[in-house]
């Protein structure tokens, strides 16, 4: 029975004792433990319960070991990998109780289970100390620990119902009754344990912590009467009563257990243990020189090693790195530190993973609360220690409580830094969504930091990955976006946010929005020419449908930011262009050009001087094609079309680019203007055409449509209307050609069938509720209207509100239902 109560207390205890092995198997199993083989060990535990040759209370004491292997087992994982352990170990008790239900062989497997309740309980109350939710962590704790004490009163009074039931002999197959008074007497001693956990995570002097204390003493006491002094028990149940009693600074009680104990013939194990608790009492009663005295003595006996000894240790060096700080000792306060980091090194070393994180978690807990530059060192570099042996839950927790401890200490460098590497170890081990908030949450905390802006980009561009999978992610995508621009100052990361925020809102047609947000934008942008040509786009959908008069006075912002690119402080031109400047040009150009009449010379006259030097042939292109337009409308023909004849000798990428250019400035533009464009555009089309060799078809598609919208912008609709339904025909499945085919045919009058079938066409060859299908709705709808057919225009329109909505469409279909009902 002795040797059944050692492998119970071996949990509890948490030592390297070897598991108890009835076929004399001890070295190896100890050895494997030793090493971390628990799945050898459980392996041999369960070939031994499964073998028949063995007898049922041979059966049990291995399915008690088995228990204590995997509890063992959970208390080395980390904080998020232990719970399919406990529940193991949990489930090899129940499965047992239910095949032995009336046998009080149940009861060691039982108390074996109970004790794992309280190991669990424990290092959660350890880890609490440190943890960023420890009052949430604490009450988990609580929560074990009460399973564990309701399981070890129930085991009580089971145990006095089998003691009637059992005899005073010993068989292979039973317990007797002084096997089960001898457990009796035990759980005593761990309910005590178990008391004494709870009462420490309560604060110390309160209520809550006095009364489990008390109750620990209670039942520590209760098995003393009946045992005689040369039991094992009685020399541990001391060492409890010491620990109890100076955790309630009752040090004249502690004393006289110390008293008590050293009557004892004590092992060398227990001698250590004594000494331990000796170390932690003088510290508590302040008899400093005494302590230093103890530090002193050996920490081996007999060449035992225990980890409560050096675990008292470290508890002293921190008590006196702590005062030696408050004392203003540098030196001293920097020998105690450095000796309690390598005392948590030996411990782990000497006594395994378990000891090793009980240690760390003083030591954190200590450096934690002590926020100078040298504890906060302490912390960062166990942090990383942690993480280094992929202990990531546990090395989370460590960063957490450095930058917590970090940022009490105003040194936001290293919080930032700390938080920082917890989020890299979640995206380390897959967590999305954990590393996204990590690196949100990190930015705007802290937010001063220099480094702030990059970070919450990163979280950002995180969630653009997800957003290319999930469009859900939409509304959280842009509110991170808002929340960058308002939190950070102008940047490169902020440059990114606006432009991503203002391409949303131009694409939703929110254009004051969006012009404001690409408005953010630094110049110095290396890509600010795009941010001019959407602004560009912006300000031109924001002038359709304006009057023609005030275009100009509603575009001054935009015109103005222009000119504040180009001039400098006198209004000369740039003696050097840069890029940006020649594409500010020829958009405030291309603006003045469309919008007013008034503007042609001095057009011409800017963009003379941006060409010069000029290689960039996008540019070139955009620039011809004005400079073409503002001398067409000075009357000077002859240096217009030397400016179109001069495009022979380029290429027919270029040919191309100053035809597109053409036609966006004709878009806009008024309607004598627009005409003239189209009739340069043909002129071109004429000479040109003939001398594309060499081009791609999708070339020739681009060319053929920009063709067939000059004829239709110049006047000649049956020309236009024929080259579009020979380029509609040849490219079906074109989406493009088909929605510019029925743009053209809904400008006339006589095409009313014709472009209805088009518009049809448009709405099947697009998925709903996308911009074009819209498009296609609204056409159908106005076609019916234009026509007299004002109860199908309604009858379209009305549906569609009731089946799909009008989406990015809304303010013209409530515009067209105006018109039809005015």
């Amino acid at each position: 029975m002795k040797r059944l109560l050692a492998t119970i207390l071996s949990l509890t205890l948490l030592s390297q004792t070897a598991l108890a092995n009835p076929q004399d198997d001890a070295a190896l199993l100890k050895g494997l433990q030793q090493r971390g083989l628990f799945s050898l060990v459980e392996y041999q535990c369960q070939k031994q319960i499964d073998d028949p040759n063995n007898s049922e209370r041979t059966k049990m004491e291995w399915t008690v070991h088995l228990i204590s292997s995997i509890a063992q087992r959970a208390l080395r994982q980390p904080i998020d990998q232990r719970s399919k352990f406990w529940q193991q170990a949990q489930e090899v008790s129940d499965d047992y109780v239910a095949t032995h239900r009336d046998n009080p062989l149940i009861i060691p497997v039982k108390l074996q289970a109970a004790l794992a309740l309280t190991a669990n309980g424990e290092l959660l109350r350890l880890e609490s100390t440190i943890s960023k939710t420890a009052g949430a962590q604490r009450e988990i704790s609580r929560q074990q620990l009460r399973l564990a004490t309701r399981a070890l009163m129930d085991l009580e009074n089971e145990i006095k119902e089998f003691l009637p039931q059992v005899n005073q002999t010993a068989t292979d197959d039973t317990l007797t009754q002084a096997d089960l008074l001898s457990i009796q007497q035990n759980l005593q001693y761990h309910l005590a344990r178990t008391y004494r956990n709870q009462a420490n995570t309560y604060a110390a002097g309160t209520n809550d912590q006095i009364a489990s204390l008390q109750r620990a003493v209670t039942s520590l006491k209760k098995p003393l009467t009946q045992l005689s002094n040369e039991d094992p028990l009685v020399a541990k149940i001391h060492l409890g009563l010491i620990a109890c009693h100076r955790e309630l600074n009752q040090f004249d009680e502690a004393q006289a257990a110390v008293a008590q104990i050293e009557k004892l013939p004590l092992p060398p194990e227990v001698l250590l243990k004594l000494r331990a608790e000796n170390v932690r009492l003088v510290l508590a009663m302040g008899e400093l020189e005494t302590a230093l005295k103890l530090l002193n003595t050996p920490r081996e006996s007999q060449s035992t090693l225990v980890p409560e000894y050096d675990l008292a240790f470290l508890d002293a060096f921190i008590y006196f790195w702590g005062k030696a700080t408050k004392e203003e000792n540098a030196d001293l306060s920097e020998s105690y530190q450095q000796q309690a980091v390598l005392t948590v090194k030996h411990i782990e070393q000497t006594h395994g993973p378990y000891w090793g994180r009980v240690a760390e978690l003083r030591l954190l807990r200590h450096a934690g609360m002590n926020g100078n530059s040298t504890n906060l060192v302490v912390l960062e570099r166990t942090a990383d220690d942690l993480y280094r042996k992929d202990k990531f839950s546990e090395a989370i927790e460590a960063y957490d409580a450095t930058a917590e401890a970090a940022r009490n200490a105003g040194n936001n460098d290293l919080a930032f830094r700390a938080l920082y590497k917890a989020a890299l170890i979640e995206q380390k081990r897959g967590n999305t969504e954990a590393y996204i908030a990590r690196l949100i949450t990190t930015a705007v905390q802290l937010r001063s930091h220099q480094q702030a802006p990059a970070v919450h980009m990163l979280g950002i561009r995180t969630v653009v990955e997800l957003l290319n999978k999930d469009a859900s992610r939409q509304e959280e995508f842009e509110t991170l976006l808002t929340e960058h621009i308002t939190y950070f100052e102008q940047g490169s990361t902020v440059n990114q946010a606006a432009i991503w925020l203002a391409t949303l809102q131009q694409r939703r047609q929110n254009y004051d929005q969006a012009i404001a947000n690409y408005m953010i934008v630094l110049t110095n942008y290396p890509n600010y020419p795009d941010v001019i040509s959407s602004l560009e786009a912006c300000w031109a959908a924001k002038l359709k449908g304006q009057e023609q008069a005030d275009l100009l006075t509603i575009a001054s912002p935009f015109l103005e930011h222009l000119k504040s690119l180009i001039y400098d402080e006198a209004g000369d031109l740039p003696g050097q262009w840069t890029v940006t400047q020649r594409y500010a040009a020829t958009a405030l150009a291309g603006f003045q050009l469309t919008y007013s009449t008034e503007h042609y010379a001095s057009a011409e006259m800017l963009l003379a001087a941006a060409s010069q030097n000029a290689d960039d042939a996008t540019w070139l292109a955009i620039a011809s094609s004005l400079r073409i337009v503002s001398l067409a409308a000075q009357g000077k023909s002859n240096a217009a079309r030397q400016h179109i004849d001069a495009l022979s000798n380029s290429t027919p990428d270029q040919w191309l680019q100053v035809l597109n250019q053409l036609q966006t400035v004709a878009t806009g533009a008024p309607d004598d203007t627009r005409k003239t464009i189209a009739q340069m555009q043909i002129h071109l089309f004429t000479a040109l055409t003939d001398r594309l060799t060499g081009v791609t078809a999708d070339f020739k598609r681009k060319w053929s449509l920009i063709e067939a919208q000059a004829y239709i912008q110049s006047g000649n609709l049956t020309e236009g209307f024929t080259k579009y339904q020979q380029l509609a025909a040849k490219n079906p499945r074109h989406g493009l050609i088909q929605l510019r085919y029925a743009q053209a045919l809904s400008q006339s009058k006589d095409h009313f069938e014709a472009g209805l079938i088009q518009w049809r066409r448009v709405l099947q060859g697009n998925p709903p509720k996308s911009d074009r299908w819209y498009e296609a709705k609204f056409r159908i709808a106005e076609l019916y209207l234009k026509n007299g057919k004002r109860e199908a225009a309604e009858k379209q329109v009305r549906y569609l509100e009731v089946t799909s909505g009008f989406g990015t469409w809304e303010s013209e279909f409530t515009e067209l239902l105006k018109r039809i009902a005015p």
